[in-house]
C-alpha cells in the first residue's frame, strides 16, 4: 500500500463561495472532503490542511512552510499531492526541485482554473490525474494539469488559454 499526503494550501480549486460577502474565498478548506468522491483504494492517505490561501497571497514564509511539509513527508516515506492555486504554482514548482524535493521522493501539483463547488470545474479530472501521475512516479517534482505532465519547475499558466504550459523560450 502506498503512502500518500495530501497537501492542501488553499487556491481556486479549494474556494467556496460566501453568501455574506458575495466572494469565492478560501476558508474551511477540508482535504478529506475534496476527495470524498474518488476512490482511494491501494493507499494509505494522510490528509494536511496546511494553508487557506489564495496562492497570490504565499509569502516567503508559506513557501517555508510548504517545503518544510513536503520534506517532512518525503522522510516519513509518503509521496507527496500537493494542491496549490495556479498563479503560484509555477513559483513552487521551482522552490521545490530548488530545494532537492525530486531526490527525497515524490512530489506532484496540480489545482484548478475553476473551484470544485462550481460547476463545470476541471478540479476531478485534475485531481484525478495528478493521483494516477503520483502512483506511477518513483521519484521527482511534477505537475499534472489538463491532461499534461509537466517535469521539475518547466510550467507556466497561460493566462488566456486558462491552463498550464511549458514556458517558451
Amino acid at each position: 500500500m502506498q503512502k500518500i499526503s495530501i497537501i492542501l494550501t488553499g487556491g481556486t480549486l479549494a474556494k467556496t463561495y460566501e453568501a455574506s460577502t458575495g466572494n469565492m474565498v478560501n476558508a474551511d478548506n477540508d482535504a478529506a472532503r475534496l476527495f470524498g468522491d474518488l476512490c482511494l483504494d491501494g493507499m494509505d492517505v494522510r490528509f494536511v490542511d496546511l494553508l487557506q490561501k489564495d496562492s497570490l497571497d504565499f509569502t516567503e514564509e508559506d513557501f517555508a512552510l510548504i517545503l518544510r511539509t513536503v520534506a517532512e513527508a518525503h522522510r516519513a516515506g509518503e509521496k507527496v499531492l500537493l494542491i496549490c492555486g495556479t498563479d503560484r504554482l509555477p513559483d513552487l514548482a521551482q522552490k521545490l526541485c530548488e530545494d532537492g524535493a525530486g531526490g527525497r521522493g515524490v512530489t506532484v501539483l496540480t489545482g484548478a482554473m475553476v473551484p470544485l463547488s462550481v460547476k463545470g470545474t476541471d478540479a476531478p479530472q485534475n485531481l484525478t490525474q495528478a493521483l494516477t501521475v503520483l502512483r506511477l512516479s518513483d521519484a521527482g517534482v511534477r505537475t499534472a494539469f489538463h491532461n499534461q505532465v509537466f517535469e521539475g519547475g518547466a510550467v507556466e499558466k497561460d493566462r488566456v488559454a486558462l491552463t498550464m504550459v511549458v514556458p517558451a523560450g
